[in-house]
């Protein structure tokens, strides 16, 4: 699929009715990220997949008290609707960047 061509939140919707790509969340909900439209991406199976994994990451660390902040920052090519890669960075108040993160989504 070419996500390049996928300039609109309708072209969106419907690769994602059609199993091309999945709907989520940018910033996760289990760390506090609103189910709103606002935070609604859509992205490739693959980067999908990755991107619970990163989660899971980012919720194990803030369970073991390393972290408590992140910053999930899509980065978008053209007029693609869809982003091109996501980066997601970790760190605790008052302490360099503990961990950061690159999803690569096409």
């Amino acid at each position: 699929m070419d996500c390049a061509a996928i300039t609109s939140l309708q072209a969106a919707e419907g690769c994602a009715r059609d199993g091309y790509l999945v709907k989520t969340y940018l910033f996760p909900v289990e760390l506090g990220g609103e189910a709103i439209p606002q935070n609604v991406i859509y992205l490739t199976k693959q980067a999908a997949e990755e991107k619970a994994r990163t989660t899971q990451e980012l919720i194990a660390l803030v369970q073991a008290g390393t972290v408590n902040k992140a910053s999930v920052v899509p980065e978008y090519r053209g007029d693609s609707f869809i982003p091109a890669k996501i980066f997601v960075t970790a760190w605790r108040d008052g302490e360099p960047v503990h961990r950061e993160m690159t999803i690569e989504v096409w």
